[in-house]
Formats: structure tokens, sequence, C-alpha cells
């Protein structure tokens, strides 16, 4: 009889540890997965080229900034008389999406 309760103590202690030993790999592998920073392209490149897209701006200006927000370029032009023109252009297509007019107050 104290032969199998040494053996059984023997098992419940095994099984415990193997039990525990799962626990802190799971653990472990939650914490790195949480962790870690998903790298996801926000701004995935276009698909396909559309070849050249030309868009007259007036004379003198200039492209003063630029930024891509998704799938919209955005180009602030700084023109002569010192107004500002914002274009939103297409990376899909290169289309014209549209312009806002900033005019300076007299």
């Amino acid at each position: 009889m104290a032969e199998t309760m040494r053996g059984l103590k023997f098992l419940v202690i095994f099984l415990g540890v193997v039990i525990l030993g799962g626990m802190v790999v799971l653990g472990v592998t939650i914490a790195k997965r949480a962790s870690s920073k998903l790298t996801v392209d926000s701004n995935p490149p276009a698909s396909a080229s559309f070849g050249t897209a030309t868009h007259a701006i007036p004379k003198g200006a200039y492209v003063e900034k630029s930024r891509v927000e998704g799938e919209r370029l955005f180009l602030r032009l700084a023109l002569e008389d010192g107004a500002v023109r914002i274009l939103i252009l297409s990376l899909k297509d290169g289309s014209l999406l549209g312009t806002i007019a900033l005019d300076p107050q007299p």
C-alpha cells in the first residue's frame, strides 16, 4: 500500500509540474505575441502603374509641401501672389480629385 501511495504522489507531482510548465509556456507565448508590433502597412504600394499623369499648375508656382494619406497625394502649391492651392491627387490612377484654394485676405 505504501508503494502504491508513493507512486501516486510521484504521478500527482509530475503532472502538476507538467501543467505548471505548460502554463508558463502559454503565458510567455501570449506575452510575446501581445508585445510584438504588427507590421501592417497602412499605405500599401499602388497595385499597377498608371503611366504619366500631367497636371498643369500656375506659372511661378512651386510645390511647397507634399503628403500621402491612404491612396491620396496632397500637394501644397505656393503661388507667386502669396496664395496657396492644395491639389488632391489619386495614387491609383493619377487623377485630380480636387483643389482647395487658400487666398490671402487683403
